[in-house]
Parts: C-alpha cells; sequence; structure tokens
C-alpha cells in the first residue's frame, strides 16, 4: 500500500476524471464514481482541510451548481455527500469542525 502523500499529485486529476463520468445515464457508472471519491477522500482527509476542499469540495459543488445535466448533478451530489461522510468518519470530530470552519467562509 501506497502512502497517502503519493497520491495527492494524482487527485485533482482523478477528480476531473471522475466529474466527467458522472453525465453517463447508466446508475451504475455513478455508483462507481461514489465508491471513488468515497475512497479518494478517505486518502486525502489525512492532510490539510485546505487541499481536501480544494480538490474535492470545489469542483464537486461547482460541479453540483453549475452543470445542466441532470445525471451530472445527481452524481455530483452523491459523491459530494460521500467525500464529505468519508472525511468526518476517519478525521472523527476534529476533521468535522475544520470542515465546518472551511465551508463557512
Amino acid at each position: 500500500m501506497q502512502p497517502p502523500q503519493s497520491f495527492s499529485p494524482f487527485l485533482p486529476r482523478m477528480v476531473s476524471s471522475v466529474l466527467r463520468r458522472l453525465r453517463d445515464p447508466d446508475s451504475s457508472v455513478r455508483s462507481a464514481c461514489v465508491d471513488a471519491v468515497r475512497d479518494m477522500s478517505c486518502y486525502a482527509s489525512g492532510g490539510a482541510s485546505a487541499s481536501f476542499c480544494s480538490v474535492f469540495l470545489r469542483p464537486l459543488s461547482e460541479s453540483l451548481l453549475l452543470e445542466q445535466d441532470h445525471n451530472a448533478q445527481m452524481g455530483s451530489a452523491m459523491c459530494f455527500a460521500a467525500a464529505i461522510e468519508e472525511t468526518a468518519a476517519a478525521g472523527g470530530g476534529e476533521a468535522g469542525v475544520a470542515l465546518d470552519h472551511d465551508l463557512a467562509q
């Protein structure tokens, strides 16, 4: 198993690849995207919360709010929720407090 820091340079590309796949009308593809975001956010939750917000939450929220495709909006919402749930579960209460502070800004 690789250390989480080895994945960090590739996370923005991985997230953008997931966002492109969310337009697929097949629900199993969107479900796989949600699982991928959940797994990636588990690795990213060990780092700073600012990088988590810039890598995961910003692209997912932009896709959720700006995308015109219904499938992409649904998939973005599910990925957004999975990323937040995984970060809160992995970091306990400390990550949740930091995430609340970042989202409030």
